[in-house]
Order: structure tokens, then C-alpha cells, then sequence
């Protein structure tokens, strides 16, 4: 069973990046240099950091991350401004950022077209109240592995990489 993440069902904040997996949730430290030892020997399907810097300093570092490893932020959706506009106030700052490697996203597109429902690529940054800011992003590998394409996985493998180490750039 996945931990749900509704309001009011929150995850226990703790320092450290987390890490979600199938049955479990697994809490690390960044800078003793990512998770501890796997629970129950499941697969890793999010992949996460929090940092204890301010909402604003955690996303610049994303951002030149991103562009440091050649990856275009192709939009960029501020959540609590967002929202206000539509008369709901979000009590914290959180910003969703699609992004894509053009390179690297044209023999994905021309192997599979559908993967175009997977791309751009997505990574929330968030406060969490009393825990510091989240950087978190699903694992292409393990989302892309759940569909008949086996010729696709090396790039997600690769994107996987990436984004564990855009993350841990981010989260400082």
C-alpha cells in the first residue's frame, strides 16, 4: 500500500529527504548522501529531498540545476498565486515545474508517440509546514516500466539519474 498524502492524512514530516516507496516511506539525510537502506526491499517510485533553505533559494538552485544538465523548464505553474486567483487560499508557497530534454525527448516521442501523455516531465517544490521544502518527482523508470515499451527504459533509466542528482543540487 502507498501512503496517501490528503489533508488531514498527512506523511510524518521528518528531516532529511524522503523517499516513497511501494509499502513504505524511507527517510534519509542529504548530506550524509541520500536514503537509508530500503524497507522491504521494494522499488523506489518517488524520489524526494527536503531542504531546510527558504522556498525562494530552493528553487533557483532547481532551476540552474536543470539548465546545467541541458534540461528546458517548459512551464512553470506557481500554485499559490494560482489559486488565490481562483479564491482559494493555499497557506503555503508551491510551485509545479515541467520539464523536458529536447534531445533525449525525440527517440521517446518517435518510439512510443503516447509517452506524449507522460512528458514534459514534472518536479513539485513545496513548503512543508514544520519540515522545510520539498523537491520531489516521480521515477520515470518505474512509471515508464509499467507500460509495454521496454525499448524507452534506458532513457528513463538515464532520466532517472538526472533527476536524483537535480534534486539533491536543489535541495543544497
Amino acid at each position: 500500500m502507498i501512503p496517501k498524502a490528503w489533508p488531514g492524512d498527512r506523511l510524518a514530516p521528518r528531516p532529511g529527504p524522503r523517499y516513497a516507496v511501494a509499502g513504505s516511506i524511507i527517510h534519509g539525510n542529504s548530506a550524509a548522501g541520500g536514503a537509508e537502506a530500503r524497507e522491504g526491499g521494494d522499488v523506489q517510485h518517488l524520489y524526494s529531498r527536503i531542504s531546510g533553505d527558504p522556498f525562494q533559494v530552493v528553487c533557483a538552485r532547481l532551476e540552474k540545476a536543470l539548465a546545467e544538465r541541458r534540461y528546458a523548464v517548459l512551464s512553470l505553474l506557481d500554485l499559490k498565486p494560482k489559486l488565490l486567483s481562483k479564491g482559494v487560499v493555499l497557506p503555503h508557497s508551491s510551485r509545479l515545474y515541467e520539464v523536458c530534454q529536447a534531445q533525449a525527448s525525440r527517440p521517446l516521442l518517435e518510439a512510443w508517440p503516447a509517452l506524449a501523455l507522460l512528458l514534459p516531465w514534472r518536479i513539485a517544490v513545496f513548503e512543508e509546514p514544520g519540515a522545510g521544502v520539498q523537491i520531489c518527482t516521480a521515477s520515470p523508470a518505474r512509471v515508464w516500466a509499467l507500460f509495454e515499451h521496454p525499448e524507452i527504459l534506458p532513457c528513463a533509466e538515464t532520466l532517472d539519474r538526472d533527476l536524483q542528482a537535480i534534486l539533491e543540487v536543489a535541495a543544497g
